[in-house]
């Protein structure tokens, strides 16, 4: 409704072997060339200018990341949303370890390879986290066949990795994009390493000076829920309200109409402040005015705030093979909610 109000004209693309697309499905490997074939056909339209901007959330988002890293001239501008994922796997694997709250659901709902992909039923999420081996949770939880096996049984420095879709410091850039993401999304540090990466590789002068962030704090792909009196969980966020898609549609008039509509002055960053519950302009990706802390590692304070919260767990006792420098997982051969051999652990696993 919204495309149509400014003149614009919308297409949709259905990932292969996915609802009306032809072919096999496999996550993020094909959608990056069949995105492009897809923006020269628009563009070869007797209706198309020739400019082109892309605009998704969660795999979506990530869609439009991984299609910017081949630099077609029609891929004019993108709003990518919760795409943070499309940063080398970061939702799949963190650190080598798979990340199974966010990989296992995913698959079990949306990476079937069978369309339309049949009707399985509830599945109680914590008993499904206690299967081992765990390489076989998902096909065990009645989910028809998908990539999960494949994507938790490779090594995050495996060449196989090289033939899906995803970005890192190897690729370079040349569309402006608007990145939009939450502070309750697993992704939203992924977001910020985007943009920087965008900025730093991008190709020309234009796509250098044109990345922009906004960090809200709903929840996932939930951007426009905010309301005056805005409610996450049982926390109260205040009046969070924004105008998301004013701002869409006046980027789309800068990129693709050539409208010189001040988009130029637009704060690169622009970020909800949850506690002060106020919107706060940043004009540098990496906020000057931010820190980072890891929960439990590297910063004594922040460590010893969850040591006093959770108790006191010793790594010395658990028996567990450290990954190398080159980023392999850690292995451990006991049940994963018992991961410590002898003794125990104090942090409650129940």
């Amino acid at each position: 409704m919204h495309v149509r109000r400014s003149g614009l004209r919308g297409r949709v693309q259905d990932v292969r072997g996915k609802f009306d697309s032809e072919g096999r499905f496999m996550v993020s490997a094909n959608d990056t060339n069949d995105g492009s074939d897809m923006l020269d056909w628009i563009a070869a339209q007797a209706w198309s200018t020739g400019k082109i901007g892309t605009y998704g959330c969660s795999y979506l988002g990530e869609d439009q990341i991984e299609l910017s890293k081949l630099r077609n001239p029609h891929h004019t501008a993108m709003i990518p949303q919760a795409a943070g994922g499309a940063y080398r796997f970061a939702d799949l694997l963190e650190g080598g370890a798979v990340g199974l709250s966010e990989a296992a659901p995913w698959f079990l709902k949306w990476g079937s390879k069978i369309e339309p992909a049949p009707e399985t039923s509830k599945v109680d999420l914590a008993q499904m986290f206690l299967t081992l081996p765990f390489v076989d949770m998902v096909k065990k939880a009645g989910a028809p066949h998908t990539d999960f096996e494949d994507f938790v049984s490779h090594a995050p420095d495996d060449p196989w990795w090289d033939r899906f879709g995803y970005v890192d410091k190897r690729h370079r850039f040349n569309t402006p994009a608007l990145q939009v993401c939450s502070w309750y999304d697993s992704v939203v540090h992924e977001t910020f390493l985007l943009a920087k990466l965008m900025r730093e590789n991008g190709e020309s002068e234009l796509a250098r000076d044109n990345q922009f962030v906004v960090i809200e704090h709903t929840t996932h792909c939930a951007f426009d829920s905010a309301t005056e009196r805005t409610v996450v969980g049982k926390g109260e966020l205040g009046d969070a309200q924004f105008n998301y898609y004013k701002l869409y549609l006046r980027w789309y008039d800068r990129w693709l109409k050539g409208i010189e509509n001040g988009m130029a002055s637009v704060p690169k960053v622009q970020i909800y402040v949850m506690g002060a519950n106020k919107w706060r302009s940043e004009n540098d990706i990496a906020t000057p005015t931010s820190r980072t802390h890891r929960a439990g590692g590297g910063d004594r304070k922040t460590g010893s705030r969850i040591r006093r919260h959770f108790g006191r767990a010793d790594s010395r006792r658990c028996s567990a093979r450290a990954g190398s420098s080159r980023g392999h997982a850690q292995s451990h051969g006991n049940h994963p909610r018992r991961p410590c051999r002898e003794g125990r652990s104090d942090i409650p696993l129940s």
